[in-house]
């Protein structure tokens, strides 16, 4: 493997589960922002917290491929496993925050991520 790679390849080996967290955490505060009114700013994050989505469903993605053993570890480890139950509560939250914006496509598949 070229020295190049090693350093993202390494990083993407310690990707923890739990960072979904964030995605969940943006969600949520979109989601309240847009009950009580101030629509500029849940807009705002509302996407943010779909782009934090995106970057690390492509890190997980990279992850399972090219460092399959840690992760499959991460999944049986009884004290890593529970942090991936992030990985559905962001994907609803982001899907519910989505749907109440109107878009259409998204949230079905956020959906059924989190399903």
């Amino acid at each position: 493997m070229a020295s190049g790679l090693r350093a993202p390849i390494t990083i993407l080996s310690t990707v923890y589960a739990g960072y979904f967290g964030a995605v969940m955490a943006t969600g949520i505060v979109s989601l309240a922002l847009h009950l009580a009114g101030s629509e500029a700013l849940s807009t705002a994050l509302m996407w943010a917290a779909a782009g934090i989505w995106f970057v690390l469903t492509s890190a997980y993605v990279v992850r399972a491929i090219l460092r399959a053993d840690p992760m499959t570890r991460d999944l049986s480890d009884p004290e890593t496993m529970f942090a991936f139950f992030t990985v559905t509560a962001g994907s609803n939250v982001l899907a519910t925050r989505l749907a109440l914006a109107g878009v259409s496509f998204l949230p079905l598949m956020l959906g059924g991520i989190g399903v």
